[in-house]
This record gives structure tokens, C-alpha cells and sequence, in this order.
């Protein structure tokens, strides 16, 4: 891009900047870092959306992806077993208390059984949803209809001060706080989080690792070494630059070499995320350089979509590399790009769906419409 196409670049998107920005500010995205959210439906639990929208709008700003999990989610097969593979997986567990059902007690046991950094949280008025254990009729419950339709549900504060005795710290929200309170869910949730943050970079490298097998203790530590420091700028624990992004790259592509076992793409999908982060802190006038970031994510996901076999993976990089063209569409080749972004959208469409992954289809679902709306024609 010469000097003079890269001023009249930064003319147009002065001009056109607004659009554009409300388009993307509504993109649908996803971190690296994934984290399982267990609640209680709102049908059981009023107000549970005042918690939901904060984490919704929180996680992926910290760099999570977001699994959420209410107790009606659709009975799957084997969906014990199930959760227990997403327990497993994630790195981080939040646990929304409020009504106190069954479903999200065990679903709270197996995440601390597999020792996973978890913030319990509940609102200061919320209740055990009693009537919810009954079906919201008074069979079973022993007492006749009128005695049932006066069957108050009980405070949910008495589990707070023994799951304290328990050293399982409950936190504490007001859903109705403003958003300068302290109280408000996204503040205690974003303290709460800051305050795990060491443990869930640590899990989180722990998982990226998994796929490299057996290998010997040597390489295993550098291989852990690499991929920690890697999380560890993903997780703004360290300040990065690209010269530390480039030399990790470097020192990978030697370990590689040397080991004769590839990175997995975990690790590779962070390094995208890391050029991503690069882009988006970099005045919006130096347009090169956040082309420049923007193309070397986009080759990171290009080579993981060549040597990845596993088809969520796939779905999941052909999602981001349709969130990258659709960036990459303010600043050149607007038609061309929203294509290549409409394109990646749909082949992500091909695995993820409504039944097995309805928070993914509805995240891909929803770029995919906002782009035909804006670019409508392209």
C-alpha cells in the first residue's frame, strides 16, 4: 500500500467511520480462553438476564469464549457425560446460584471434582425457586393447592454463609446495582476473575497442551514454557509487543523442528488472537499496520484450517477467520472482503447447529445476518 493510497484510506474511513463502527461494535466474538457458565432458567429464576447480559458482554472482552449452560438446556444423549467433557475443557467455571436447582448444584460439584478455578456467584435478594421442585403445582408436595399457592421460597443467604465456612467464597451481586456500584455483576465478576486469572492461564495452557502427547521431559517443558508465555500476553498478565510475538514464534517453529511434534492449534489460534490484539491498540490511522496484523492472523488460521482434522476446531477458525475479513473490509477491498467473510460464516454454518451447538450457530448466525445487512448487495 503506497503513502498516498494509505492517506486517502484514512480520509474514507474518517468519514464512513460511524457505520462502520456500529457494525462491528454489534460483531459477535469469541475469546480463546473457555469458560463454562451453569445457571438457573429464567422461568425458575426472575431477573437471571440482569447477570447474564453483563457476563455476555465481560467474558469476551477478557478473552473468554463463553459456554453457557441454563438447567433446561435441551436433553441431549449421554449430556452427563457431556458436561463432564465441557468441565473438563474449560478453564474457567461460573456458577450462578440464584434458585438454587439441582441441576446447576451437580453441575457445581463436577466442575470443583475436576479442581477448576470456579466463581460462585448469587444476587443478595435471590431465593431457593421451591415451587420449581414441584413442577409449579402442589403434587408431590403434601399440601393442597391453597397451601401451595402460599408457599413462600425461601432465602438463599443461609448458603452463602456455610459455603464460606466451606471455603467456597460465594460472591455476592446486586442485579438491579447501577454500574458504578461495586455490586453491580460485572464488577464483582471482573474482580473475581483478576483475582483467578494466574490459575486460569495456567489451566488454560495445561488444556492447549494436551494434544502434544508423549514426548520427552525436556521438550515437554519448553513446549509448556512456550505456550504458557504465549497465554500469559493473551491473558494481559505480560505487555507484548509484535517483536515478542515474532521471537515466539521463532522459538516454536525451532522446537518444532527439533522435536519432530507440531504445536497444537490451540496455541497457534492464541498467537492469531495476540496479532488481533495488536491490530485493535493501534491508532486506527496507522492503517498498514493493522492491515499487516490483521493478514498474519489470518495466515496463522489459514495454515490450522490445512493441518486441523477436527471438525468443531475447523468451525470454530473458519468463524474467526470471518470475523478477521469483515475487520479487514473497513480498511481495503470492502466487496471482495465481506465475500471471503460471508464465505467463512457459512462453512462454519456446515458443522455448528441449533441442537449440538446452539451458542455457537447463534453467534455465526448473527454475523452472518449483520453482514448481509450492512453490505446488503455484496
Amino acid at each position: 500500500m503506497s503513502k498516498n493510497e494509505e492517506i486517502n484510506l484514512q480520509k474514507g474511513l474518517k468519514g464512513d467511520r460511524g457505520v462502520e463502527t456500529r457494525a462491528l461494535s454489534a460483531l459477535s466474538a469469541e475469546g480463546e480462553i473457555p469458560c463454562v457458565i451453569v445457571y438457573s432458567d429464567k422461568k425458575h429464576v426472575e431477573g437471571i438476564n440482569h447477570i447474564l447480559n453483563p457476563l455476555n458482554e465481560l467474558l469476551p472482552k477478557k478473552g473468554f469464549k463463553p459456554i453457557y449452560l441454563s438447567d433446561e438446556t435441551e436433553p441431549l444423549q449421554n449430556y452427563g457425560k457431556k458436561f463432564e467433557q465441557l468441565a473438563e475443557d474449560c478453564a474457567l467455571g461460573i456458577v450462578i446460584l440464584d434458585g438454587l436447582r439441582p441441576n446447576v448444584l451437580l453441575e457445581f460439584g463436577i466442575l470443583m471434582g475436576k479442581n477448576k478455578p470456579i466463581i460462585p456467584l448469587q444476587d443478595e435478594k435471590t431465593c431457593v425457586a421451591i415451587k420449581s421442585f414441584y413442577r409449579g403445582n402442589c403434587q408431590g408436595s403434601g399440601l393442597t393447592e391453597s397451601q401451595f399457592s402460599k408457599l413462600k421460597d425461601p432465602s438463599l443467604g443461609f448458603f452463602s454463609h456455610i459455603s464460606d465456612l466451606q471455603g467456597l467464597n460465594v460472591e455476592v451481586v446486586d442485579k438491579d446495582a447501577l454500574l458504578s456500584d461495586p455490586k453491580h455483576p460485572k464488577n464483582v465478576i471482573d474482580k473475581g476473575i483478576d483475582k483467578l486469572m494466574s490459575r486460569i492461564i495456567e489451566e488454560s495452557n495445561e488444556l492447549s497442551l494436551k494434544p502434544v502427547g508423549k514426548v520427552s521431559s525436556d521438550y515437554l517443558q519448553r513446549f509448556h514454557a512456550l505456550s504458557l508465555e504465549v497465554t500469559e500476553y493473551y491473558g494481559s498478565r505480560v505487555r507484548f509487543s509484535v517483536e515478542d510475538v515474532e521471537n515466539a514464534i521463532q522459538e516454536i517453529e525451532n522446537l518444532e523442528k527439533n522435536s519432530g511434534i507440531k504445536m497444537p492449534s490451540q496455541v497457534y489460534r492464541t498467537i492469531a488472537s495476540l496479532y488481533i490484539s495488536l491490530a485493535e491498540r493501534t491508532e486506527w490511522r496507522k492503517v498498514h499496520e493493522i492491515v499487516d496484523y490483521y493478514n498474519r492472523s489470518l495466515e496463522i488460521y489459514e495454515g490450522i484450517l490445512q493441518s486441523e482434522s477436527d471438525l468443531a476446531l475447523q468451525s470454530e477458525t473458519q468463524k474467526k477467520t470471518g470475523d478477521i475479513y469483515w475487520k479487514l473490509s473497513q480498511y481495503q477491498d470492502k466487496a471482495e472482503n465481506c465475500k471471503k467473510a460471508i464465505k467463512a460464516f457459512k462453512e462454519a454454518l456446515k458443522v455448528y447447529t441449533k441442537e449440538e451447538s446452539p451458542e455457537l450457530y447463534k453467534s455465526v448466525a448473527h454475523n452472518l445476518e449483520l453482514l448481509h445487512v450492512f453490505y446488503e448487495g455484496v
